[in-house]
């Protein structure tokens, strides 16, 4: 029997390869898509008998490509198996399976494992797939239908009695004036809307004063109106189709009906809708139950709901970038660190020197990177100093020109005065690429961006009109865009988290939200100007102090002394063991490795009276640097320690470290910078 073809749908071509070979080798054919966008491609253009998918993807995820598939007639039959190392919970597995997903598979798993999966679905599919099936409405009748059918009844045998007893014309008329007198009474003491029509004109014949309350109207407007006078002509078709629908007995009440007051504001009703005889006459009556503020109520619980679930997606990729940020620190500081060591041994004449500079050039713009990935994931302290605002713009120009398109045009007019703040220079940068790519996304058929500085002294004048700030002299940093500006609603809402008015998965609504935060940090301020079509300008005040910005001193400017100590070094790395060990070998030291915390421990009993310093990563398998240096200080309690991490700040604040008075170093960090600290350490000078 020929076996199914499958379409696995993947973006980690490892994942992809592997599933794929094994399906083969069991005699399936396979079709490969890297996200669910390829995916439709695929089953557009191939017979395809069962779609197994991972679920975290690139342009299209799992769930929305099940969803879609179960919304085509010619793919909601397939059976499709769900297979995530991200998505493990219960509420996961759940709601796949409420998507109309077979099976839902947890990695890790056996290649054995997956096949019997893949084949226990094909033998139920084969044994007679299940219809596809539409998710279950609401159709339970509601008091207020129950109430008007029985107001409906009511007035018919009203009139069909007075008719029946009363022959004489005016007695009947006198009876159903009565009976009107009666029916107005109930009808406008009704709290919900009614609205009699003429059932051959479909004009309106009567309101009550609820119906009217609703629409805006006065009872003498209501009349000869039609449905299309109150409802929202791009809704019509489907407003129609509502009520034609109740009236072949389908439905009992049209849900969420638009309806459009005199004024052109629109709320919603749940509409009921049927015949009723009066007076022999067959009106249709609708009755309006609005549900405005409920439904508005539900739309401010989905956003909130929709900000929380972007919340949990961002801590995680927080979580994950964090993790990411400590193993690059790892590499960079084995490349800076081998780098500069040859850089050491080079004259400064040679021809090599060039090049090895801009090795170590290229990994201190990689550790400023994982600087900025850690404040995104808001595990970076604020690295504070007194810098320049000038010459942070002018080493970030590259990266924003890159960042904007070709079709804009950008422009640094920078003040000939040095701006000296106190800042962390990597979340200054956060500030001009966030403010950068704003602008970007407001000026879609190009346009201009400005990015200026300028010395400013802000007195009362500018407190009394903006209601903040605090008079000084400030350092201000300007950046103007000619895109299409905001509005007066727009521009207040605008640093508020999760809030954007891009498209849905087009922006995250915390650019904005992270410039102001950052800028409070730094006790500063932030002023938009802005009018639809005339651009936008951001003014960020940063408090100016007087004096220079602090100069990095290179390894040749500062004498590095050695020593013949011993040294105990303890890293999970390898190779932050090998750089290390050959750097403080070369400039004498005698160096103990310890790739853990217990060897660590294991190696200082047996050297104990040989080794001075303790050189220490923070967190490393079985036992840190910290807990394995309390063990230390036991045996020998004047040992002094030299701490290194690529971590968060979260983690080694957990730790104690910083407060409880040692000396920390933060990686990746130069050869001096350690050879200098490890010196200081054992000299007594810190």
């Amino acid at each position: 029997m020929k076996k199914e073809k499958i379409l696995l749908v993947d973006d980690d071509e490892h994942n992809l390869c592997m599933y794929e070979a094994v399906l083969k080798n069991n005699g399936y054919e396979v079709v490969c898509a890297g996200n669910g966008l390829e995916a439709i491609e695929r089953l557009r253009a191939n017979h395809i008998d069962m779609i197994v998918s991972d679920i975290l993807m690139p342009k299209m995820d799992g769930f929305s490509l099940c969803r879609e598939c179960k919304k085509d007639d010619r793919f909601k039959k397939l059976p499709f198996i769900f297979i995530s190392s991200a998505y493990l919970e219960e509420k996961d597995e759940n709601f796949a399976m409420s998507l109309g997903v077979e099976r839902f598979i947890r990695r890790p798993i056996g290649l054995a494992e997956f096949i019997r999966v893949i084949e226990d679905v094909i033998k139920k599919h084969r044994a007679g797939a299940p219809e596809g099936k539409e998710a279950p409405t609401m159709e339970e009748m509601s008091w207020l239908a129950e109430y008007n059918e029985r107001l409906r009844i009511m007035l018919e045998q009203k009139v069909e009695l007075l008719e029946r007893e009363i022959g004489d014309r005016k007695l009947a008329e006198e009876a159903l004036r009565e009976s009107e007198l009666t029916f107005r009474s109930i009808f406008d003491g009704a709290n919900d809307g009614i609205l009699l029509a003429d059932r051959e004109t479909k004009k309106f014949h009567v309101g009550n004063r609820a119906v009217c309350r609703l629409l805006g109207y006065e009872p003498e407007e209501i009349v000869n109106l039609g449905v299309a006078d109150i409802h929202p002509a791009e809704h019509l078709h489907y407003v129609i189709e509502q009520f034609e629908k109740q009236a072949r007995g389908e439905i009992t009440l049209a849900k969420d009906i638009p309806v459009k007051s005199k004024d052109g504001s629109i709320s919603y009703a749940d509409i009921s809708s049927g015949p009723i005889t009066l007076g022999g006459r067959v009106y249709l009556m609708g009755v309006f139950r609005d549900i405005t503020e409920r439904k508005r109520a539900e739309e401010e619980r989905a956003r909130l709901q929709e900000q929380l679930r972007q919340s949990q997606k961002l801590e995680g990729i927080g979580q994950l970038a964090g993790g990411i940020a400590h193993d690059f620190n790892n590499i960079l500081n084995t490349i800076i660190g081998f780098a500069s060591l040859v850089q050491m041994t080079l004259p400064d004449d040679s021809p090599l020197m060039e090049n090895i500079n801009e090795v170590i050039a290229a990994g201190n713009r990689g550790s400023a990177l994982t600087r900025q990935i850690l404040a995104f994931s808001r595990k970076q302290a604020l690295d504070v100093k007194a810098v320049n605002l000038n010459e942070i713009i002018q080493s970030i120009d590259k990266m924003l020109r890159r960042l904007i398109r070709e079709d804009i045009q950008i422009e640094f007019v920078l003040s000939d005065t040095p701006l000296t703040v106190i800042a962390d220079a990597s979340q200054i940068d956060q500030i001009l690429v966030n403010l950068a790519a704003n602008a970007r996304d407001g000026m879609t058929e190009g346009g201009e961006l400005t990015i200026s500085t300028s010395l400013e002294d802000i007195g009362s004048d500018f407190i009394s009109v903006h209601g903040f700030g605090t008079a000084g002299r400030y350092a201000l940093i300007t950046v103007s865009d000619t895109g299409t500006g905001m509005d007066e609603t727009t521009k207040e809402r605008i640093f508020e988290p999760f809030f954007t008015t891009k498209e849905s998965g087009k922006g995250t609504g915390l650019g904005l939200s992270v410039v102001y935060g950052i800028v409070k940090q730094h006790n500063g301020f932030i002023v938009v100007y802005s009018e639809p079509e005339k651009g936008t300008t951001f003014k960020i005040y940063l408090p100016f102090i007087a004096g220079e910005a602090e100069k990095e001193l290179t390894s040749a400017a500062v004498h590095i002394q050695g020593g013949p100590e011993t040294i105990l070094l303890a890293d999970d790395s390898e190779s932050i063991i090998n750089y290390l060990t050959e750097m403080l070998e070369r400039f004498g030291y005698a160096v103990i490795t310890a790739k853990d915390g217990n060897e660590a421990v294991g190696k200082f009993r047996e050297h104990a009276s040989e080794i001075k310093l303790l050189v220490m990563d923070v967190l490393m398998p079985y036992k840190g640097g910290k807990e394995a240096y309390d063990e230390i200080k036991r045996i020998r309690p004047d040992m002094k320690a030299v701490f290194m991490s690529g971590h968060s700040s979260d983690d080694i604040a957990g730790k104690r470290i910083v407060e409880e008075g040692h000396e920390l170093i933060s990686k990746p960090f130069k050869p001096d910078e350690l050879l200098r600290k490890v010196r200081d350490v054992l000299n007594g000078s810190l």
